[in-house]
């Protein structure tokens, strides 16, 4: 992955990319004005962590880009990381914990640069905006009503958040985190 955001940065700067990125970058834009027309979000959250998604949709002049970059320090990201979760709907193991020193360095390695991607896109695109998780995690009110003000939504979080506990309903995504399936009161 850091290797493709390193060429794609690099070609955006000298405004040089290829036929087939610009192609690519029309095709998820169709489909983000259809999802749009059809079901009428004002907001639609892509959480791919895809840096290089975030600026080929910058290059569409119709949408407007925000970067919500969540980080978690580093050690609790570890520590999650060496317990095995569970998926819930069948019970088998979904993530697998480096097992060595080199792998655990290269897992801290992998997130800097991830990081660092991150907020060069977001920079880019205008609309960046960091968020640490133990923020959220201890104060998730106001952590929420931080975020849907930059994005031009506020008064939601009253809805969403009661008394730090937040109604978790199900989600309509395509991959991510299995423990995202879970619902009801966390």
């Amino acid at each position: 992955r850091q290797r493709n955001f390193c060429w794609f940065y690099s070609m955006l700067k000298k405004e040089k990319l290829p036929s087939y990125v610009k192609q690519g970058a029309n095709a998820i834009a169709r489909m983000l004005r259809e999802l749009h027309k059809k079901h009428g979000p004002d907001v639609i959250v892509e959480s791919t962590k895809s840096p290089t998604l975030a600026l080929l949709m910058n290059l569409q002049p119709d949408i407007d880009v925000y970067v919500l970059h969540l980080v978690r320090d580093i050690r609790g990201i570890i520590y999650s990381v060496q317990k095995h979760k569970k998926n819930t709907i069948n019970g088998h193991i979904v993530t697998q914990p480096p097992e060595t020193i080199t792998g655990i360095m290269r897992y801290i390695a992998g997130y800097y640069f991830q990081n660092l991607f991150c907020r060069k896109a977001g920079e880019r695109t205008g609309y960046y905006k960091l968020v640490r998780y133990e923020d959220f995690a201890c104060h998730p009110r106001e952590e929420l009503e931080r975020v849907l003000k930059y994005i031009n939504i506020g008064g939601a979080s009253e809805e969403l958040v009661k008394d730090n506990t937040a109604q978790i309903e199900q989600t309509h995504s395509l991959r991510g985190n299995i423990l995202r399936h879970d619902t009801g009161m966390k």
